[in-house]
């Protein structure tokens, strides 16, 4: 287990370095809209990825269309290689645009160019209100499962393999990245919950009883994981230093990530450059 705080100058040097990236994208951005095709001024673009945004199938389990979005690395279209996978999920209240019209394609683009990332597949399902688990009758979880996953592996060149597969999300994503990642520790080999909602609930799975449920051999080969919060976040703030407690107490190492801010984008758009780090760390 490591706690981070901002007294670990390793932390601040990582996070400036992240924010230094966002703010030479933006301004990048900035640029190229000022520059007109007469201009001889020099511009380099970044590479960029593709977005998908209205692609959908059909779930048996739910009996319902499941739309998703997906972004696609640069170079993959002309590419035959199989990437990694990042499963990406949103919030309570949003859908699987979420991510990407926050900006999240083009933080990938730069985390890619930048060495940051390895390239990879992100693939958005919509989770609707379901924490991404079977709640009330409607067996989300199921579909996730049994139609979602395997359906994702079959048409788009991704590994399969444990150490590729990666799961995030933020707040009700984040639950349900982290119920899966614990639940599923054989399919998915890191895990990065941001302001996660953790307290629990009645209609929800503890996840605490998923851990619990785990055998000795099982829990010395739980996903990496980290966690990271605002500390001005009192939406989702106690359920998260309690289910760090509890992973402390039961000897699970994880990283523990607590810094100035509140439940929004602002927030979670500087989580998503430092979780693509995160998790090529652990990509082969």
């Amino acid at each position: 287990m490591k706690t981070v705080n901002f007294l670990d100058l390793r932390f601040l040097w990582r996070s400036f370095s992240y924010i230094i990236a966002f703010a030479i994208l933006v301004v990048t951005i900035s640029c190229k809209k000022e520059i007109d095709n007469d201009d001889p001024s020099p511009f380099i673009p970044v590479p960029q990825g593709t977005t998908l945004t209205t692609l959908a199938i059909y779930s048996s389990a739910m009996d319902t269309i499941v739309h998703y979005s997906v972004y696609l690395p640069p170079g993959y279209d002309t590419s035959d290689i199989d990437y990694p996978v990042l499963y990406l999920l949103h919030g309570m209240g949003g859908n699987h645009r979420d991510w990407i019209n926050n900006g999240m394609a083009g933080v990938m683009d730069v985390a890619i160019h930048s060495g940051y990332s390895r390239p990879l597949v992100v693939i958005m399902p919509q989770g609707f209100t379901s924490f991404y688990c079977n709640t009330n009758g409607f067996l989300y979880e199921d579909f996730f499962v049994q139609e979602f996953l395997p359906y994702m592996e079959a048409n788009y060149r991704i590994k399969t393999t444990r150490n590729n597969t990666a799961i995030a999300g933020l707040s009700m994503g984040g639950y349900g990245c982290t119920y899966h990642a614990f639940k599923r520790h054989e399919k998915f080999g890191s895990c990065y919950a941001m302001s996660a909602a953790l307290a629990t609930v009645a209609q929800l799975p503890d996840i605490r009883d998923v851990v619990n449920a785990k055998t000795p051999e099982e829990l010395q080969n739980m996903p990496a994981y980290t966690m990271e919060v605002g500390s001005q976040d009192w939406l989702v703030l106690n359920g998260n230093v309690a289910f760090h407690t509890y992973l402390t107490g039961k000897g699970i190492e994880h990283n523990y990530i607590t810094r100035p801010g509140t439940h929004d984008w602002n927030f979670w758009m500087t989580c998503l450059p430092k979780a693509v780090d995160f998790f090529s760390n652990y990509f082969d």
